[in-house]
């Protein structure tokens, strides 16, 4: 009977080793993704301009376009900034367009999206997700 004992207990002690290494990482948690993260902020808030055969400053934000028109692409109002730096928000013309810190770049226009303010949250995640890589 001793031995079935012991092999339980050591098969548990050594998951309650595994178990917290684990979740110290997990406590980090990944940085927001574009599919995942972006798109639904983009879909509720920006597509109605920025989508179809003639979006708005040509900035497609639909699922599947955004990426290729955002990330590492230069910015046409401040030709000098990109819009989206990865890792850099300070360095994203985007980010600066929904924090109403654009003219303070050069930059021209009105604060994005026009008619409301983003979430607190949803501009956090927008950050995050441009510290992250912008992945």
């Amino acid at each position: 009977p001793m031995p079935r004992l012991i092999l339980p207990l050591a098969a548990i002690a050594l998951s309650a080793c595994t178990a917290g290494k684990e979740s110290a990482d997990s406590l980090t948690p990944a940085p927001p993704t574009l599919a995942t993260d972006i798109q639904p902020i983009f879909d509720r808030n920006c597509i109605s301009c920025h989508a179809g055969d003639a979006p708005s400053a040509g900035l497609d934000l639909s699922a599947g376009a955004s990426a290729n028109t955002i990330v590492g692409v230069l910015s046409t109002q401040v030709p000098t900034m990109v819009l989206v730096e990865e890792g850099s928000p300070e360095a994203s013309y985007l980010w600066h367009k929904l924090n109403s810190t654009y003219q303070a770049f050069g930059g021209i226009g009105t604060r994005m999206p026009p008619e409301l303010t983003l979430a607190s949250t949803d501009l956090a995640v927008f950050e995050a997700w441009i510290e992250g890589g912008a992945d």
